[in-house]
């Protein structure tokens, strides 16, 4: 913890967060492993581990940090001041609005596979919710039809 001083002398403290603590942020923020970060960016096993925060990270691991998240904004990254991701495009240097970068489109590709597993397991979790209500309807119905009911037919 850093003290800050301010007006008249008063001191308040509040907790200067380092460029790992703010990647690990946005890492979080992302929704991601922590090894599919590592993947993503090639940065070894580890760097971002809760016992390494408060060391420093090397130029080139910022480097493929930006390479690979064109939208998260150096500025922040560097002073923790600002908005995490980009706003605009002239605040992302270098990126055009495509990235073309293949470390970046195969992370892409990646997570959207994820997405896509997600969402094709949780129609498939409903389809089998379908099924079971649709046999308990039919049972529910010969039971009427057994009692000298009449049953409506959904169409």
């Amino acid at each position: 913890m850093y003290a800050i001083k301010i007006a008249k002398n008063k001191q308040m403290t509040r907790k200067i967060a380092t460029t790992k603590e703010r990647i690990v942020q946005f890492i979080e923020h992302k929704a991601i492993s922590k090894n599919k970060f590592y993947a993503a960016t090639s940065i070894k096993r580890g760097v971002f581990d809760k016992n390494n925060l408060k060391q420093s990270i090397s130029d080139v691991f910022l480097a493929n940090i930006i390479a690979t998240f064109p939208e998260l904004s150096l500025y922040w990254l560097l002073t923790g001041e600002g908005e995490m991701l980009v706003t605009n495009q002239s605040e992302s240097i270098g990126h055009s609005e495509e990235n073309n970068d293949p470390k970046y489109l195969k992370f892409q590709l990646h997570t959207l596979e994820d997405k896509l597993k997600d969402k094709e397991d949780l129609i498939s979790s409903h389809l089998t919710t379908i099924k079971a209500k649709q046999q308990l309807i039919d049972k529910l119905n010969d039971q009427i039809k057994s009692l000298g009911g009449d049953t409506q037919e959904s169409a």
